[in-house]
């Protein structure tokens, strides 16, 4: 394996918060707190050849950043061809708002801004069965209190809270055997006492 140059915020080392590899093109897509990538200037999100160590150009105008001073979270998942990109975080790619669940179709380049109408961050997704599990907010719900079912094609097919008090939060979801788990800090999970998981 090459040497994968360094991330870097100002003076001070960059942070990667999230990474995804993709097999069929040997590229490694990034995303996290920093502003350079070996001597390549790129803001939260690069792409690097995995063979050579190069930061490509690919989706060089993508530029992923804090959410009212809040550090950056973010996932990334690759699925049918498309790079799944949230957190929190707020993102741009050419100066036009993306908002903080996009997608990039890597085939043609494409990117899908504000999926299912995004405007607060995500705590964690995950892809199964040809849906989407997220946490996080949609339609200007509560951040974070919100677990949500969605189809790829931009369909809530379901969602459920947890008890919203002031510390209450989603940090985390996974599927095994059928079965969703979620945690974080919270009384009660689609109106039954739950703790915590």
């Amino acid at each position: 394996m090459p040497n994968i140059p360094n991330v870097t915020f100002g003076a001070s080392a960059g942070i990667i918060k999230a990474f995804e590899f993709d097999s069929l093109t040997n590229k490694l897509y990034i995303a996290g707190e920093f502003d350079s990538v070996g001597t390549i200037a790129r803001k939260g999100f690069a792409v690097i050849d995995v063979t050579t160590g190069a930061v490509l150009n690919d989706f060089s105008t993508i530029s992923i950043n804090d959410y009212n001073s809040v550090p950056i979270s973010a996932t990334m998942k690759i699925f049918n061809h498309k790079l799944y990109v949230g957190g929190l975080f707020t993102a741009d790619s050419a100066s036009i708002g993306i908002g903080p669940f996009f997608a990039i179709d890597l085939t043609n380049g494409s990117i899908t801004p504000a999926l299912y109408g995004w405007s607060h961050g995500i705590s964690d997704f995950k892809i199964y069965n040809n849906k989407i599990y997220t946490t996080g907010s949609v339609n200007q719900l509560p951040k974070d209190y919100m677990v949500s079912e969605l189809d790829t094609l931009g369909n809530t097919l379901w969602q459920k809270s947890i008890s919203t008090n002031f510390s209450d939060h989603l940090n985390c979801l996974d599927i095994r055997n059928n079965d969703l788990f979620v945690g974080g800090e919270f009384s009660s999970f689609d109106g039954k006492t739950l703790y915590n998981i």
